[in-house]
């Protein structure tokens, strides 16, 4: 009877952490130059966008990195802005959450409210660091990040 229990219980234990485990996708990924060592990852879990970017310690920077969530009407409306601003040549589009800028052939996208999260002080007065997440690419490389999230959209 108590190997039977033993048994049970362990069946039920597996069977419940493997419903439970999320189901995580990356949709884009790109590393940036020596120059400009950070890495830019897209990622879906569960219906939730995650932007993560980080870059590497080097003598002029710091290790820093970031992460912004964003739910399906937040990331519906960053593919509107970003379609809008690839198409019509604009030069600057913003939200509550986001702005983007267009410069000749790069897009700055700047996550506003978006601090560092790596729990560094920065040089000289030992304050929290308190960098934004921007993300400078290409035309091209925005393009491709588009593409990807409708496709994704699509496989719905």
């Amino acid at each position: 009877m108590k190997r039977l229990i033993l048994l049970l219980s362990i069946i039920i234990f597996f069977a419940s952490t493997s419903t439970s485990q999320e189901i995580k996708q990356e949709i884009f990924s790109l590393n940036f130059s020596k120059s400009n060592s950070k890495k830019f990852i897209v990622l879906e879990i569960n219906d939730q966008y995650i932007f993560k970017a980080f870059n590497k310690e080097n003598k002029e920077v710091q290790r820093c990195k970031w992460k912004i969530t964003l739910n399906n009407k937040q990331i519906k409306e960053l593919q509107k802005s970003l379609e809008l601003l690839l198409e019509n040549d604009k030069k600057e589009d913003q939200s509550s959450l986001y702005k983007l800028i267009r410069k000749k052939d790069e897009i700055k996208l700047l996550f506003k409210n978006s601090k560092c999260s790596a729990e560094h002080k920065t040089y000289y007065f030992q304050k929290d660091c308190n960098r934004n997440f921007v993300i400078t690419m290409k035309v091209i490389e925005f393009k491709r990040l588009l593409s990807n999230l409708n496709n994704k959209k699509e496989d719905l």
